[in-house]
């Protein structure tokens, strides 16, 4: 009986997911065609999972952005993928500061769009390198990695980090 019962108090980590980025901002027609684009133009979809059997509050999500690169100069992380050596590019961050729930046993979903510094040169240089490169060749690779702070009624996970997660941008 105390098995069973620990069974269902016992609690397991929740689980954040980055699904896929939606680019909604201007199409690639030829030079100066990317000028326009903004952080905002992104929007990075989540997954949150959680298999306890009471409900988690998330809240502080902090996920940078990253493009990824073969190129290998002015990186701002390296990362090892695939056996393939990438070059990360900073392209913003993803983040959502108020509180959100996740039922008991369920998966709930987040949009959350893209944030940069608004005066960053580097902002637009790497987003029209990696719009460029997406357009011309039909995807890129993106990566977000950061943390999140996730509690329930009876144990805070306090602040957890969030592993790497890769996903190909795909541009037509």
């Amino acid at each position: 009986m105390v098995g069973l019962l620990l069974f269902f108090l016992i609690p397991r980590q929740p689980s954040v997911n980055y699904q896929y980025m939606v680019y909604s901002g201007p199409v690639y027609n030829g030079q100066g065609s990317l000028s326009n684009v903004t952080a905002s133009d992104f929007v990075g979809r989540y997954r949150f999972e959680n298999m306890n059997y009471y409900s988690v509050d998330w809240s502080g999500l902090a996920m940078k952005n990253y493009y990824m690169s073969t190129a290998t100069t002015d990186c701002d992380i390296t990362k090892v993928h695939w056996n393939t050596a990438y070059c990360g590019k900073e392209m913003g961050s993803y983040e959502k500061k108020p509180t959100f729930s996740t039922g008991p046993r369920t998966r709930s979903y987040q949009n959350v769009p893209l944030t940069a510094d608004a005066g960053s040169g580097t902002f637009a240089l790497n987003v029209g390198e990696m719009l460029t490169e997406c357009f011309l060749y039909g995807q890129v690779l993106v990566m977000s990695q950061g943390h999140i702070s996730e509690t329930t009624g009876l144990h805070d996970f306090g602040k957890v980090s969030i592993d790497d997660q890769y996903y190909w941008l795909i541009c037509n």
